[in-house]
Parts: C-alpha cells; sequence; structure tokens
C-alpha cells in the first residue's frame, strides 16, 4: 500500500495533535501554516499551499470554527455528519 500524503493547512493547538498523530501511523503530512513549528518527525513537512498541486493529497484538513463560550460545536448548517475511519 503507497503512503498517504495529507496537506493540513492552518490551525491552532489542536491541529497540532493533530498532525502528530496522522505522522505516528506512518502518513507524510505536509503543514501549511506552521512556519514556527519544528517538527521531530521525518513525516511532517513544512509547506506552501501553493507549492503542489492539490491533486498530491489524498486528504486536506482546514482548520474549524471551533466551539462557542459554553463547549457547544457552532455550526452553520443542519446537517447530519457522516465520519469515516479509514486508519
Amino acid at each position: 500500500m503507497e503512503k498517504m500524503n495529507v496537506l493540513v493547512a492552518g490551525g491552532d493547538a489542536r491541529t497540532l495533535e493533530v498532525i502528530a498523530k496522522l505522522a505516528e501511523k506512518g502518513i507524510s503530512v505536509y503543514a501549511a501554516g506552521f512556519e514556527k513549528v519544528n517538527f521531530e518527525s521525518t513525516d511532517i513537512q513544512h509547506t506552501k499551499i501553493t507549492d503542489t498541486a492539490a491533486s498530491h493529497y489524498d486528504a486536506i484538513l482546514l482548520p474549524v470554527r471551533g466551539t462557542d463560550g459554553s463547549g457547544n460545536v457552532t455550526r452553520i448548517w443542519n446537517f447530519s455528519v457522516h465520519i469515516v475511519n479509514h486508519f
């Protein structure tokens, strides 16, 4: 099986945890917007969104809004989300 390539574009400290977990699973992670972060894993590379065509990546992760002051997840639309676990 070929190694997965995932672009992670921006985010906060939570996103850094996601990046680390993906790399632990042997996924090649391309981190855009984290120039000031030094990653220890060789599976994590700094990149710019414009450096590589989107077709190079198996998945692209974008930042989410997060939660409101009460800890509720904010959403714009009322719909169901189906989470698929490929790992």
